[in-house]
């Protein structure tokens, strides 16, 4: 009997052996794809297999597993040392918020019952006192303190009881010559001219061509000025004191909207309700006066200087000052004249009697400011107006380490309150 032949290579195959055959090694492939991408393990996990296969008689592990054994044993050792440290700290903690608890009630308790103690005892004292005030005898005097000597910084630092006088605010006078009468200072040298007791400061010829004269109070002007009109001096001189000056303002921020000065009066007597109740247009207009107008600034909005009486002052100053959509700051203006070749006060570089120019910085005689060679040294700082004031007879000294344009200057302060005394403010 002849066995089946086994079908050769060229022989045809059916379709359906070679799509069963290819299905069956797809599902191998899937297989094999499946046990290589397993998802990892657990350490316990591994843990527990590997005391499975121990415990198996034929099961003979690696070194690599041993290795692998090891270092999951010693991590799981750390991790458990770590919990338990975790533990006992908590514990700890629980122990000792117990214990604070506990004290902070008994301390909290004792504390109740000594207020209450206290307070108990203090009613009851109370109650006893009101109950016989008649017989409850004066309290008896503290003991006084006894107290230190002073020391010897303690005297020193202690004011002089002995103050020193106010100083008495200085008194003009103006002397205007008649017609066909030149005034002159040896007229008041006269024999005939008694001054008496009178204090005069200084007597010193106007730009006007009147004589000032300077008293040292309000009561020896009016005693000067009686002596004055009962001499021969009245044949040449008419005796009046000074017309103070009217005060100037300075309005500010004013719009290009509001061309010329005419406008800016007419605005500001119909949007402010305090001035045209208090008067008419013509009566402000004749009253508030444009001296100047400094120089405006590059966006086109300009400044105006005003002489006005003290009623008008009091008026502008007294509320904000509108104008169309604006607010105009408005403040007192106070005129500094300085020369810028000797520094000084009062009078400008027109008319300065010095030749060579003050360094405003230094204060010495030859050069000016840019090109003082100390100028950036504070410490050579010195005024040459304070100096000035220092070196006449009989003046009280005051601190020249400062420049001249300095608004610490006390001959600055000086001029500015020689200003504001010739001013009539209305107070």
């Amino acid at each position: 009997m002849t066995p089946p032949s086994s079908p050769s290579r060229n022989q045809p195959r059916s379709p359906i052996g070679l799509r069963q055959q290819k299905n069956a090694s797809q599902s191998n492939a899937a297989a094999n794809t499946n046990a290589n991408t397993s998802v990892p393990k657990s350490p316990l996990t591994k843990l527990q297999e590997a005391e499975t296969n121990l415990a198996t008689p034929l099961f003979k592990p690696t070194k690599s597993q041993y290795t692998e054994l090891y270092f999951l044993c010693k991590d799981l050792h750390t991790k458990l040392a770590k919990y338990k440290e975790g533990y006992e700290t908590v514990t700890h903690e629980l122990t000792w918020y117990n214990d604070f608890s506990a004290m902070t009630k008994e301390t909290l308790e004792a504390i109740e019952d000594r207020l209450e103690a206290k307070l108990t005892a203090r009613f009851e004292d109370l109650l006893s006192k009101n109950s016989c005030s008649h017989q409850h005898d004066e309290p008896t005097p503290r003991p006084p303190k006894q107290q230190k000597p002073p020391t010897f910084a303690q005297i020193a630092a202690k004011p002089k009881s002995k103050s020193a006088p106010p100083k008495q605010q200085e008194a003009p006078l103006i002397l205007a010559p008649l017609e066909n009468t030149t005034a002159n200072v040896v007229d008041l040298a006269d024999e005939s001219l008694d001054v008496g007791f009178t204090r005069v400061n200084r007597v010193r010829k106007t730009k006007n061509g009147n004589l000032l004269v300077v008293a040292g109070s309000n009561t020896d002007k009016e005693a000067l000025k009686e002596r004055l009109l009962s001499s021969n001096i009245t044949t040449k001189y008419t005796i009046r004191d000074p017309k103070k000056r009217s005060p100037r303002l300075l309005i500010s921020d004013i719009s290009p909207m509001i061309p010329t000065d005419n406008d800016l009066l007419q605005e500001i007597h119909q949007q402010n309700s305090h001035i045209n109740a208090a008067m008419n247009y013509e009566d402000f207009t004749q009253q508030c006066k444009v001296v100047f107008h400094p120089r405006p600034d590059r966006s086109g909005y300009k400044s105006v200087v005003v002489e006005v009486p003290p009623t008008l002052r009091t008026i502008l100053l007294s509320a904000p000052l509108y104008t169309k959509w604006q607010v105009l700051p408005i403040q007192d203006y106070i005129l500094i004249t300085r020369c810028f070749r000797c520094q000084g006060l009062g009078h400008r570089t027109e008319k300065c009697p010095h030749k060579n120019s003050t360094c405003s910085h230094c204060a010495t005689e030859g050069h000016d400011y840019n090109n003082c060679p100390t100028k950036n040294d504070s410490k050579t700082a010195k005024c040459t107006n304070c100096t000035r004031h220092n070196s006449l007879p009989g003046a009280r000294h005051v601190d020249t380490k400062h420049q001249a344009h300095s608004n610490q200057c006390p001959e600055l302060r000086r001029y500015k309150e020689s200003i504001f005394n010739t001013t009539n403010y209305g107070f």
